[in-house]
């Protein structure tokens, strides 16, 4: 008996590194994601901060945007905030969390929190921009090593392991303007 439960014990710990940084989402489908957003901008990030919260002590990194693109909304420069980042000393990350850098460009489907906005559902509204080798202009949404939970599904099938998802920039940009223009 004391063999099975040192068993037991022995796989249960062995799990806690699959449960440790994991991070779950809901998912939003491409019309939720772009019905749901006050702001979606093609974007350069101009500048990057870090502060704590001085309530909470939890660390945020602030991005300003330049918008070079509107899709939905008016803004012109943006600031988003994400929870983590690097304050005296101590770093705070969340699993599957994409942090960009000063320089980076992107499309972002943005909500807006108080001052600031958020990507919608974590990832699943930052699309990271690039130059392919013909000079197109594609997105890349990388949700791999993230949760996703969707209400709608049954059984097993409600959490599922994030995907990568790439396209260009124009059929990304196409597939907003389909959605806003349906749900007039």
């Amino acid at each position: 008996m004391k063999r099975f439960v040192s068993l037991v014990v022995a796989a249960l710990l062995l799990t806690i590194p699959l449960f440790a940084s994991a991070t779950t989402v809901k998912k939003l489908d491409f019309n939720a994601l772009t019905l749901t957003s006050d702001q979606i901008v093609k974007a350069e990030i101009v500048s990057q901060t870090t502060e704590e919260d001085p309530r909470s002590k939890k660390i945020y990194t602030i991005y300003k945007l330049r918008v070079d693109e509107r899709l939905k909304g008016e803004m012109k420069e943006i600031s988003i905030r994400l929870l983590g980042g690097e304050s005296n000393g101590i770093a705070l990350r969340i699993p599957g969390m994409h942090y960009p850098k000063v320089g980076e460009k992107g499309v972002f489907f943005l909500k807006r929190y108080g001052k600031f906005y958020q990507p919608r559902g974590m990832n699943q509204g930052h699309y990271v921009l690039t130059l392919d080798d013909a000079k197109v202009e594609r997105v890349v949404r990388d949700m791999q090593g993230t949760t996703v939970f969707d209400p709608k599904a049954q059984g097993k099938a409600r959490f599922t392991h994030g995907t990568k998802v790439e396209m260009t920039y124009a059929d990304l940009a196409q597939k907003v303007r389909t959605v806003l223009n349906q749900g007039k």
